[in-house]
Order: C-alpha cells, then sequence, then structure tokens
C-alpha cells in the first residue's frame, strides 16, 4: 500500500511493518528505532507558494529519504501531513543518529524545483527514539517517545535532529531546555534507564 502522491509506503503499511520489525526486536532482542521526519514551516511554505509547490516538496523529501536509506532492511513510510516516519532494527544509537543527521542534512541541500525556474529549499526536524523492546514495552509508547522527541526539535529551533537523553547540532547548555518540554508521563515508559533526566 502506497502514498499516492510521494509513491512511498503509507501509514497503514508502516503500521503493518512496525508489528513485525516490533516481534522480531523483542524475540532476538535487537535495538528498534523510530525516526520522525517533519517538514519545517510547512504551512507557511504552502501559503506562499501554492498547493502544488507544496506537494512537490514533499516528493523532494521523500526522495532524499529513499537516498538516505541503503540497507534492505531499513523502511520508511509517509506518517501523514508533512510528515514521515522512518523505522530501523539492529542499529546502534551512534549509527541511528548518524544517519538521522544525514536525513537532515539531505533534505536541506535537495532542491525543490518549480519556482519561477529557480530551485527552493525546505529543512526538516527529527525526532529519534531507540530501544531494545521487551514483551512489557507498548508499541504506543516506544512511537510517542519519537514523537515526543520531534516535538522537543521544534522546541528547539526546528532543523535539527533530538534523541531521547540527548541531541545533534544543539549547545549542551539548551539540553535542559530540550528535555524539559517532553512530557514527563511518558519518560519511565519509553526511555533506557541510563538516559539523561533534568
Amino acid at each position: 500500500m502506497t502514498d499516492q502522491l510521494t509513491g512511498t509506503p503509507n501509514r497503514r503499511s508502516f503500521d503493518t511493518r512496525l508489528r513485525l520489525d516490533w516481534n522480531r526486536a523483542v524475540r532476538e532482542q535487537l535495538p528498534l528505532s523510530l525516526l520522525m521526519v517533519d517538514i519545517d514551516y510547512f504551512k507557511a511554505y504552502n501559503d506562499a507558494y501554492g498547493h502544488q509547490q507544496g506537494d512537490d516538496a514533499l516528493i523532494t523529501v521523500a526522495r532524499s529519504l529513499s537516498g538516505a536509506l541503503h540497507r534492505g532492511t531499513d523502511f520508511f513510510a509517509r506518517w501523514g501531513g508533512e510528515e514521515f516516519a522512518v523505522l530501523l532494527t539492529g542499529q546502534s544509537r551512534e549509527e541511528v543518529l548518524s544517519l538521522a543527521e544525514r536525513i537532515r542534512e539531505e533534505a536541506a541541500a535537495a532542491v525543490i524545483p518549480g519556482i519561477d525556474g529557480d530551485g527552493a529549499h525546505v529543512t526538516v526536524s527529527v525526532g529519534v527514539h531507540t530501544r531494545v523492546p521487551t514483551t512489557e514495552c507498548r508499541i504506543a509508547d516506544f512511537v510517542a517517545c519519537a514523537d515526543d522527541a520531534l516535538y522537543a526539535a521544534k522546541q528547539a529551533g526546528r532543523n535539527c535532529v533530538v534523541q531521547a537523553g540527548r541531541t545533534v547540532r544543539l549547545p549542551a547548555s539548551m539540553w535542559a531546555y530540550v528535555w524539559r518540554s517532553v512530557p514527563a508521563r511518558r519518560t519511565a515508559s519509553c526511555w533506557p534507564t541510563n538516559t539523561r533526566t533534568w
């Protein structure tokens, strides 16, 4: 099942794949990572340039995501609106963060055609959550933590990558600000026990 506009898997495909990868990660005790990728200021972009140009931006970001993923087990889908979700299995936190930063960089560098013959650019914010799930964990909490990390990236100024307990391309002085903005109700069920708290 694919998204008609971008040609990527759609939300329903993602939900099916997430259940499969989650069960495998629980069974084999593998790290599972979810990256929530959201185009920054997309509504303003749509309002300024029109919906057709907005569609072109979505297609361009989808292509940049596809180009950043190289393993056969990597999976991404259009989550909805201007948001995409990336699912990674068996990669370390460092590898996941490196990939998330590459996604951010490639999205920013991609040229969106169509504005009076000149190219346009958009940026993305990325929320990352990685953990080795157990039978006590819930998929809903796993997704909620990645979504909270995305919210923290937006609060931190956008065009950045934020992972539970740490941040990329932000001054250390901003860490407390970023993570105080994450709802505390989710920390116990989502974050690893060695996550830094404030």
